[in-house]
């Protein structure tokens, strides 16, 4: 016997208000598999029978809206790590139910000696685990009558929750495919919903910018627990999304019903490069190499210790490091980019709309073009991260400090060329804000089923 696993059945379209998790908790599989499977049938929820295997993600599922909640079958044997790890952060979404589990019933249920002390003291531990509601079934002759009162009492209470977060229809996960100095956080920083035109019932949209710089620990899982537990909002992940994340992308979005939808640069920054890396050996990358001088040149223009990712003037390698970013996107033109980003996002069950955002980087009637000296040392750079890379070493950090200085000097000497060739802040962020606005204005006529888990 399995948990939920994450598989989905879009032919399961009725659900109830509830959103959580409840636990029935009896002294046989049998009663307690009785007990949840009626409260599931009355309830309209999901049907899960091992509570070891439930998830962190299954219980995301679980608590948002339109996916009916879960309802686990158990017994005192199967232990309270589970239900303990998930009620830190979720406790006010889970219910227990102890059927017919009093401690007399429980004293008379075995024989005196090992195993019975052993049940008395998981079920002590049980009783200590924290959630939003007990309830105590001890006569199992009246199940079905406690199940209606129980059923109509939860369908009372989530269905007043869930009108009152008024949280309806998909929203949208915004994502950068870009690189470190793209300007993504001067872009997204003090978008709200009155830049944004939201009208009325959208008004009531959340938006949240989530700054990934500023997140401690794993920035995606955090993410995913925002977005799930809002799926309608607009939700910007200000932090840069290179091809090894784009299916996480996807599967957050298919999972909390979004629409990912990529920000990328103008075409002359999005433009295939095709770079000689060792003789009779070429490279195609998807951004041009103006588009990474300037990345580097706004990462090394950062005051020293004003980047909260550390990332700024004072950090000894900054720009090898944004090379490396670059890195991460060769073998691949403009064009194989944008397909294979759709492929990975839709591979994982989401989305992407037609018309992606596209932001000006370089000034409409720039032509960018990089000194020679200049061109060659970005050139030296990516070669000596490739190598790096490949030999699967750390590399000599006396040549990449060597390849640093020298990119710096330059980077520093061209400064106001590169700097001519850039579009004005106002002008990108503008057109941010005009573009998401119509893509969360087309959220008004959008349907996303669901997400339906199935006990296996």
């Amino acid at each position: 016997a399995g948990g939920l696993k994450g598989k989905y059945d879009s032919s399961l379209s009725a659900t109830g208000p509830l959103r959580g998790l409840i636990i029935v908790v009896g002294l046989t599989r049998e009663a307690s598999a009785e007990a949840a499977n009626g409260l599931t049938e009355r309830l309209y929820s999901r049907l899960a029978n091992d509570i070891n295997s439930f998830t962190e993600n299954d219980m995301l599922n679980a608590m948002m809206q339109g996916t009916g909640g879960v309802v686990c079958s158990a017994i005192i044997e199967d232990g309270i790590k589970a239900a303990r790890s998930l009620t830190k952060k979720y406790g006010q979404s889970l219910r227990i139910i102890y059927l017919n589990c009093s401690d007399e019933v429980v004293e008379k249920s075995l024989e005196p000696g090992k195993n019975l002390k052993k049940r008395i003291g998981m079920l002590k531990g049980w009783r200590k685990v924290p959630c939003k509601s007990v309830l105590e079934w001890s006569d199992p002759s009246t199940l079905k009558t406690d199940i209606d009162v129980l059923c109509d009492k939860i369908n009372q209470e989530s269905a007043s929750a869930s009108s009152e977060e008024d949280e309806s229809g998909p929203g949208l996960l915004v994502f950068f495919p870009s690189i470190p100095g793209y300007g993504k956080s001067s872009i997204c920083n003090g978008v709200s919903a009155d830049m944004l035109d939201l009208k009325c019932p959208s008004k009531q949209r959340a938006i949240k910018i989530c700054v990934g710089d500023k997140v401690e620990g794993k920035y995606w899982p955090l993410v995913r627990r925002e977005r799930m537990s809002k799926p309608s909002s607009v939700y910007i992940a200000d932090k840069n999304a290179p091809p090894t994340i784009w299916s996480t992308v996807g599967d957050i979005a298919a999972a909390s019903l979004g629409v990912p939808l990529p920000v990328l640069p103008d075409q002359l920054a999005l433009c295939t490069t095709s770079l000689e890396i060792a003789p009779g050996k070429r490279l195609t990358f998807p951004f041009s190499l103006p588009f990474l001088a300037i990345c580097m040149l706004r990462v090394i223009s950062r005051p020293e210790d004003s980047h909260y990712g550390k990332l700024d003037a004072s950090c000894k390698d900054a720009c090898m490091v944004v090379a490396k970013f670059y890195c991460l996107y060769r073998n691949m033109s403009a064009e194989q980019l944008l397909d294979r980003c759709r492929s990975a996002i839709e591979t994982s069950g989401a989305h992407l709309p037609s018309d992606l955002i596209r932001i000006p980087f370089f000034c409409p009637d720039a032509t960018p073009e990089l000194p020679d000296e200049l061109v060659d040392i970005i050139q030296d750079a990516i070669r000596l991260q490739i190598g790096v890379e490949s030999s699967k070493a750390s590399g000599d950090n006396a040549r990449v400090l060597d390849i640093e200085s020298s990119l710096r000097k330059s980077l520093m000497l061209h400064q106001q060329l590169l700097g001519g060739l850039t579009a004005k802040e106002e002008e990108s962020k503008t057109s941010f804000i005009a573009q998401l606005s119509k893509h969360v204005q087309s959220l008004e006529n959008l349907e996303l089923v669901p997400p339906r888990m199935v006990a296996t």
